[in-house]
């Protein structure tokens, strides 16, 4: 065990407990106190998200790069925005902003540049993947 947290949890005190375990780094893709806020400091719905997510991300960068390579700007769309509602769950700014672009750029028909922001989009998603695994872990 490596820190506690008491009950009642209160959240600033589960960030910081957390923050020992994963430190902070210039390069998290996930803000732990805007999460813990957002569910309420619900640690079991947390896990429950994240496992949720790993599980299913496969699938839906697939289908969206099948999208992609097809020019289905449609689907592309669908298949974006499905996803950017799925990572904003986390707090995962730079990862919802790319799946934006993308499903912006689908949105106006113009998939010029759909490789190159999907490439963008599963790069964020293998950077978050790792850290949901950490706080999985954690909670």
């Amino acid at each position: 065990m490596d820190d506690y947290v008491s009950k009642p949890i209160r959240i600033q005190e589960l960030v910081a407990a957390m923050n020992n375990v994963v430190p902070p780094s210039e390069t998290r893709m996930v803000d732990i106190r805007d999460l813990l806020e957002h569910l309420q400091g619900n640690t079991a719905l947390l896990g429950k998200l994240v496992s949720l997510f790993l599980a299913s991300v496969p699938d839906k960068l697939a289908a969206i790069q099948a999208a992609v390579e097809a020019g289905d700007a449609a689907s592309l769309a669908k298949l974006a925005h499905a996803l950017t509602g799925s990572v904003s769950n986390f707090s995962a700014e730079a990862a919802v902003s790319a799946a934006r672009r993308l499903e912006s750029m689908a949105r106006e028909g113009d998939l010029s540049r759909a490789r190159e922001a999907y490439k963008d989009l599963e790069n964020r998603i293998d950077q978050l993947k790792p850290e949901l695994a950490d706080l999985a872990r954690v909670v």
